[in-house]
């Protein structure tokens, strides 16, 4: 029988978590994992060649308990001769700051901590010390919560920056270990708080299944999130291939587009799993989404539903077009948009020619130059090339009004701007926002990022060109 410093050697091998000459942060609390987790560790570093440094957040609660637990650590750290980083943080403000439960925000602040001492002492990652029953914790809160195959998955033994040496290992066997090698260690008397929901299942739920229906639950939990952990792997490698067969990203807009023909013809598993990856494409996150979110957006995929729009968390939308599924970002206002307040109402902004001009109400800056002769090279998207004897100097940015018309580059006639931008797909919710840049005669030259007009491009005529550039 192995060991507790041989099993997570044993660990650490299987799971590739470290190489020789690796350099750890060991994010150690007091408490018995984390203690357990450090001092075999200290016990590995010579045969695995590892250096060590321990990491302890104050999260600034439970009074003295909290400030006497950074101390322990210190001691601890100091005796075993490795470096240590101890800080306190606000976890009750960053609370009200990121809107979240008071767990939540926690463990978002203590990732960020870690994060910045690995960056800091150039570390390689970073050890937490979740085990078994922390595993077996976490599956049976994301089934409480209705998660799917990724939330029952649970926490995975290494992911980015961070490795979990003890998630083969039990909490009483790390007990033990501390026990039978007379270690100290200290005990949070929050973790026995029942308001908190990984706390009840802790100290209710699991036992009582442990003694009514199955005495190895824990394992058993931990056995269903490894098989869960191996076929979402099997299913994410599918759906990233499918991704690129039938979905898009278009660079400058962020926008994120999906063949609703092809997507239709999926199983519901795989059309369910495209949209969560177009959501996590588009968004950085999937934080805020919820399975029901998903559906709704499926819901677009049913006949009689183009045009149709879906609002989702953090100002994103989805929207049904003819052909294609579009997952996008609706701009937040800032201060004055869209009234007699902005600058951008009414007659517009003046634009310095040349120069470059502030447009604070889109947070970006429009540069203009005036070249001689014919700009060599086409125009990028965020950029207009025009005839600057024909535009004149007096250049002004404005929202686009009802009833303006322009004549778009190639076109023979006029076209209303509500038709540009249905022919254009622009999204409903973003159209609102959509600016011009005028002549003094309010004659539209540009449709900012977007068409400019045929009077007003240049042409083997040109002398002078306007080199109009909006930058962030």
């Amino acid at each position: 029988m192995l060991s507790f410093p041989e099993k997570i050697q044993r660990t650490l091998v299987v799971h590739k978590m470290v190489k020789p000459g690796d350099h750890l942060v060991v994010a150690v609390s007091g408490g018995p994992d984390s203690m357990a987790l450090l001092h075999a560790l200290v016990r590995l570093r010579s045969s695995l060649d590892l250096r060590l440094t321990v990491a302890h957040l104050d999260h600034g609660t439970r009074g003295g308990a909290s400030a006497a637990d950074a101390e322990f650590v210190r001691q601890t750290a100091a005796g075993l001769g490795i470096p240590v980083v101890i800080e306190r943080r606000d976890v009750p403000g960053e609370r009200e700051k990121i809107g979240m439960s008071f767990q939540e925000a926690a463990r978002t602040v203590r990732l960020r901590f870690l994060e910045s001492v690995r960056e800091r002492v150039s570390a390689d990652t970073v050890a937490l010390a979740h085990t078994v029953d922390d595993q077996a914790e976490t599956v049976l809160i994301n089934l409480l919560r209705g998660g799917g195959p990724r939330g029952l998955s649970g926490m995975r033994p290494v992911r980015d920056n961070l490795i979990r040496p003890l998630i083969n290992c039990t909490r009483s066997e790390a007990v033990n270990f501390l026990q039978e090698e007379g270690i100290e260690y200290r005990q949070d008397e929050t973790n026995r708080d029942p308001r908190y929901l990984r706390n009840r299942i802790r100290m209710e739920l699991i036992p009582h299944l442990e003694q009514e229906y199955n005495p190895q639950a824990r394992q058993a939990l931990h056995q269903t999130a490894r098989i869960l952990q191996w076929e979402e792997d099997h299913l994410n490698r599918e759906t990233e291939d499918w991704f690129e067969r039938l979905g898009r990203v278009e660079p400058l807009s962020h926008h994120v587009v999906l063949e609703c023909e092809a997507l239709k013809a999926l199983s519901p598993a795989l059309q369910a799993r495209l949209v969560r990856l177009a959501l996590e494409r588009g968004c950085g996150t999937l934080r805020r989404f919820t399975f029901g979110h998903i559906l709704n957006v499926l819901e677009l995929l049913e006949e009689g539903k183009s045009g149709k729009v879906v609002s989702l968390p953090g100002h994103w939308a989805a929207e049904r077009e003819v052909n294609s599924l579009k997952i996008y970002k609706i701009p937040e206002p800032k201060s004055g948009i869209i009234n007699g307040d902005n600058p951008l109402s009414g007659e517009g902004l003046a634009l310095q020619v040349p120069g470059v001009t502030a447009v604070d109400a889109l947070g970006v800056r429009i540069s203009i130059e005036v070249e001689q002769g014919v700009h060599q090279g086409a125009a990028k998207p965020n950029q207009a090339l025009l005839d600057f004897d024909k535009t004149g100097a007096s250049l002004r940015i404005r929202y686009w009004r009802p009833g303006d018309r322009f004549q778009p580059l190639g076109m023979q006639g006029t076209k209303k701007l509500k038709d540009y931008f249905k022919d254009q797909k622009i999204p409903r919710a973003e159209r609102k926002r959509m600016t011009v840049l005028t002549t003094a005669q309010d004659h539209i030259i540009w449709v900012v990022e977007g068409r400019i007009s045929e009077l007003y491009r240049i042409s083997d005529q040109t002398r002078k060109t306007l080199n109009i550039r909006v930058l962030e």
